[in-house]
């Protein structure tokens, strides 16, 4: 398991921890509900977060001139996280098990089978 594997396991685990701890029964099925719960709760935050500086977007007024403007935000950073912090735990999962199939004393035969499967994934 990798470092981000096992911090992605440890906030899962916390959120699971300070949710049963303050009395509340909710069951969370992966580590987005639970960030989602996080976030409804005000546990995470944006709040404190060193946010990027946001791009310069440009449009054309009705009378044709060009001019600068700044996009509402449609979502928070803890929200896209919330949403990204899953899929990329998993795909850290199935690199790891691609890496250790490798690495095994059967490589033939599991190679073989790593390779039969692979076109599905696409």
């Amino acid at each position: 398991m990798t470092a981000i594997q096992t911090a992605f396991a440890a906030l899962e685990m916390a959120i699971r921890i300070r949710t049963e701890s303050e009395g509340h029964k909710e069951v969370f099925k992966g580590l987005r509900a639970a960030m989602q719960h996080a976030i409804r709760k005000k546990w995470i935050s944006d709040d404190g977060l060193p946010m990027p500086s946001r791009p310069t977007s440009f449009r054309v007024s009705s009378e044709g001139i060009l001019e600068e403007f700044e996009p509402p935000i449609v979502r928070s950073y803890v929200e896209v996280l919330a949403e990204f912090m899953p899929k990329i735990r998993n795909e850290l999962a199935i690199l790891n098990k691609l890496a250790a199939t490798f690495r095994s004393p059967h490589h033939q035969l599991l190679t073989l089978s790593v390779f039969h499967i692979a076109p599905s994934l696409k």
